[in-house]
C-alpha cells in the first residue's frame, strides 16, 4: 500500500470513529445536547451546519462528518440531507471555480500530483457526465471538483448537474446513519470498510495485471 493511500485509510478510519463517537455521546446525554444547544435557535443551527459543510467541502482535508449525529439530533435524517447537498453543492461550485481560475499550480498544494494524475487516466473522455455522477455516489469527499476545474474541456453547467446528482445519494446515506442505533452504525461501517477493502483488491490485481501485460509485451 502506497503512503497516499495508507494517509487516505488512516484519515477515513479516524472519519468513523469520530461519527461513532459523537452518535453515541448524543444518543446516550440527550438532556446535555438539548441544554447545550437550547440558546441556539434550529433555524440558527442550520445556517451554521450549512455553512460548516460548505467549509468543509472547499477547505480540505476539513470534515462537516463528525457534526452529522448533532444535525440529525436537531433537525432529523431528511432536513440533514438537504442541508448536506445544498452545502456540498454549493462548495463543490466554489472548489471548481477556485482550480478552474488558478489552475494545477493551486490544486497540487491541495491534492498530490499523483493523485491528480491517477484521476485523469480513471476519467473517461466518453460518458463523463455519468462517470463524474458514479464517483460522486462514491466518494463523497470533494478533492474530485478541484481536479474537475482542470479539465477545459468540461463546461461548469454539466459539472454542476452531474455533481447535484451525485452526492444526493451519499448525503442520504450519511444522515440516515447518523438516526441509527449505535449498533447498526457499526454493522453499516464494517460493511462499507469491508466493501472498501474488496475494491483495493480489485484494483491492486487490476494494475498488477497491466504491468505483467506490459512486461509481456
Amino acid at each position: 500500500m502506497k503512503k497516499g493511500q495508507f494517509s487516505a485509510g488512516i484519515g477515513l478510519l479516524i472519519l468513523v470513529i469520530s461519527f461513532i463517537m459523537v452518535s453515541y455521546f448524543i444518543q446516550n446525554n440527550p438532556d446535555f445536547i438539548e441544554n447545550v444547544i437550547g440558546g441556539t435557535s434550529i433555524d440558527n443551527f442550520a445556517v451554521i451546519f450549512t455553512l460548516v459543510v460548505i467549509i468543509g467541502t472547499i477547505f480540505i482535508p476539513l470534515t462537516f462528518i463528525p457534526l452529522i449525529p448533532l444535525s440529525v439530533f436537531t433537525h432529523g435524517w431528511i432536513f440533514t440531507a438537504i442541508y448536506i447537498v445544498i452545502g456540498q453543492f454549493v462548495g463543490a461550485i466554489i472548489s471548481f471555480a477556485i482550480s478552474r481560475k488558478y489552475g494545477v499550480p493551486l490544486v497540487s498544494k491541495i491534492i498530490s500530483l499523483e493523485e491528480i494524475e491517477r484521476y485523469e487516466k480513471a476519467l473517461p473522455k466518453e460518458n463523463l457526465f455519468w462517470a463524474i455522477v458514479l464517483i460522486r455516489i462514491a466518494i463523497p469527499l470533494d478533492a474530485l471538483s478541484y481536479i474537475l476545474g482542470l479539465f477545459r474541456d468540461l463546461k461548469l453547467k454539466t459539472f454542476a448537474i452531474a455533481t447535484f446528482l451525485g452526492i444526493i445519494p451519499s448525503a442520504i446515506t450519511l444522515s440516515y446513519l447518523g438516526s441509527l442505533e449505535l449498533k447498526y452504525q457499526l454493522i453499516s461501517f464494517a460493511m462499507f470498510v469491508i466493501v472498501i477493502l474488496i475494491g483495493y483488491g480489485l484494483d491492486v490485481r487490476y494494475r498488477q495485471g497491466n504491468k505483467l501485460k506490459k512486461v509481456a509485451n
